[in-house]
């Protein structure tokens, strides 16, 4: 979906307040995994870590559920 740039950057505002939460990750078909969003990439994209020692992962907005 195309998206101006004043949606965009509202969108990230939003994006934001996720920063430090506990989310359930659902990509594919498998039961997902449990994480913790480090950062906001873009207005739909996410960095989410499974661990302290584990390396960040790109995840997308509609692949997270929050807890």
């Amino acid at each position: 979906m195309n998206r101006t740039d004043q949606e965009q950057k509202k969108m990230m505002e939003i994006n934001e307040r996720m920063v430090d939460r506990t989310v359930r990750v659902t990509e594919g078909q498998t039961n997902g995994w449990i994480g913790k969003v480090v950062s906001v990439i873009d207005h739909e994209n996410f960095f989410i870590r499974k661990n302290k020692d584990s390396e960040a992962q790109t995840v997308n907005m509609f692949d997270i559920r929050s807890l």
